[in-house]
């Protein structure tokens, strides 16, 4: 069966490529989530809005499984980071307010191409990865970083700072159950 960079994009839940500390979900209906966290500490929960600037119809194109590495031509998409937390986030719904400054809430345009191949997490941060770490067949790959710009913060933490989200480009897609 043939798929779609649509039903690829948001069947997955996308994870920053050194492992569970950043995910992005994007939705059909235009919406999404983006977590990032440092164990167990919870920096930026939220609810996201998303489309696709450049030619739409680029979402629908059937992929075929014996397609190139890179699926398609980039997609010119703007990302809103909202000032909403999933309902599931309960009493810390002002977190992202308390971290951010309001420039992290305007939307941005990102170029971003879809890859397919076999992508591992490599770790956190400095820390290898067991060969027998499962492998991903997709990887997206943005221009530039859709977490919030180091300017966007009002301070980072200490975690923030020592591994720079706001340099992160690569996420490997895990499917969603």
């Amino acid at each position: 069966m043939d798929e779609s960079i649509r039903s690829i994009l948001c069947r997955h839940s996308w994870n920053e490529a050194s492992g569970w500390e950043c995910w992005i979900i994007f939705s059909e209906d235009g919406g999404g989530r983006l977590m990032y966290r440092n164990q167990i500490t919870l920096f930026i929960v939220a609810q996201i809005q998303w489309r696709v600037l450049s030619d739409a119809s680029l979402l629908d194109k059937p992929i075929t499984g014996d397609q190139a590495e890179d699926i398609g031509t980039p997609l010119e998409i703007e990302i809103t980071l909202t000032r909403d937390s999933p309902h599931w986030i309960g009493d810390r719904s002002k977190n992202n307010e308390h971290q951010l400054n309001d420039e992290a809430f305007l939307p941005k345009t990102y170029t971003v191409r879809l890859e397919t191949g076999e992508f591992s997490p490599c770790g956190l941060r400095g820390v290898l990865v067991p060969e027998s770490a499962p492998k991903h067949k997709f990887r997206l790959v943005f221009d530039k970083s859709p977490l919030p710009s180091r300017e966007e913060w009002k301070r980072p933490t200490r975690a923030a700072a020592k591994f720079k989200p706001w340099e992160w480009t690569e996420f490997i897609g895990a499917t969603r159950s």
